[in-house]
This record gives structure tokens, sequence and C-alpha cells, in this order.
């Protein structure tokens, strides 16, 4: 007679979560979007394919979880530095700069963005997953900035844009020839704070 399994207990359940997105994040970042399959990600994670597909409909789809899984860890750790923000624009913007200049130089973050940018491509199945990327340090900026407006009576009609603007400056640092270690990066985090919010009368 053969036994019946149970289902997993939620601690089971939210162990195999774990082990798949973490297996998966290795697969993408080892083997890159297109070398990567379910298959190989189910033999890694030691799970089967129905386990797997249960969870994640495709390819895409674990590389979206994985991408969330990842954004919502590095967001966890950047908060911890938060009781550092000061109360004006400047030093909001310093604090965040210095931050997001800091975070693209972890190895783990330029392999996302290399993974993203350069396999997906403009239009690509995972262009979508690009903007994605960006998208929890345009929205801190363009809340920073709309606040500012709001404060000095002067709303900022498109704080969205300007955000981008703004991470579009602190992209220079990361280009050929630009900052290359931490004092470097806050230096330059601090001239390009001082240069965007110099022209606030054109926001």
């Amino acid at each position: 007679m053969s036994v019946r399994r149970g289902r997993p207990s939620r601690k089971q359940a939210e162990a195999i979560d774990r082990q798949i997105l973490d297996c998966g994040r290795a697969c993408f970042l080892e083997n890159g979007f297109a070398g990567t399959t379910m298959d190989g990600v189910a033999e890694r994670a030691g799970v089967t394919r129905a386990t797997l597909y249960l969870r994640h409909a495709d390819k895409e789809a674990l590389l979206r979880a994985v991408v969330e899984d990842r954004l919502a860890a590095w967001s966890k750790v950047s908060a911890e530095t938060d009781w550092m923000l000061g109360p004006t624009i400047d030093q909001r913007l310093r604090h965040y700069a210095r931050t997001m200049l800091r975070w693209s130089c972890d190895p783990e973050v330029r392999e996302f963005h290399r993974l993203l940018e350069i396999e997906s491509g403009p239009g690509g199945p995972n262009a979508e997953l690009q903007r994605m990327f960006r998208a929890p340090m345009l929205r801190i900026l363009a809340d920073e900035i709309a606040r500012d407006g709001a404060e000095r009576g002067c709303p900022v009609a498109d704080p969205h844009r300007l955000a981008a603007m703004f991470l579009g400056m602190l992209g220079a640092a990361l280009s050929p020839g630009g900052a290359q270690d931490d004092a470097a990066l806050d230096r330059f985090a601090d001239q390009a704070v001082a240069i965007f919010t110099g022209g606030r009368s054109g926001w």
C-alpha cells in the first residue's frame, strides 16, 4: 500500500521557496538568462519540476521573483542607515546619493545589472525588469523632490522626471574614468547634489 504524502508545513514551504530563489539566483548569475533552464534550477534546488512550476510559471517569472527578492534584501540593508538622514533636501539627497553609488559598486548588484541590461536589450523579454531594477531608487528620489517642493510652496510638476535626471548624474560616476573608491564616490555624490539643488528654480 502506498503512503500518501501530506502537504508541507508552512515552515517547510518557506524553506522550499527560499531554496528555489537562492538556486535560481545562482543559476542566472552563473549562466545568464539564456543559459539558465527551469530543469537546471529544479535540479540544483533539489525539487521536482512540478514544485518549481507550481511557484513560478516560467523562466521569466522566476527571474522576476529573484530580482524582487534581491531588491527587498538590499532595501532592508539600506534602511538600516536611514537614521542618518538630515532634515534638509540637500542632506537627504546626499545620503541617498552616497548610498546608491556604493550599492552600484556592489559585485552582486553589478552582476544583476549586467544580466538585465546586456542580455535583455531594449524591448527584450526582461526589459520591464530593467525598469523595475531602477524603480526603488527613482521612487525615493521623486518623493524627496516632491516633498521639498511642497514644503517650499513650489509644487514640482514632474518629480519622477527630475529623479531620473539626478540618477543620470550619479551614473556618470560609474562610467569609465569615474570615481574609483568610496571617498571619491562620496565627493561625486556631494557635487552632484550641489549642482542639482542649486538649480531648483528650474524644477
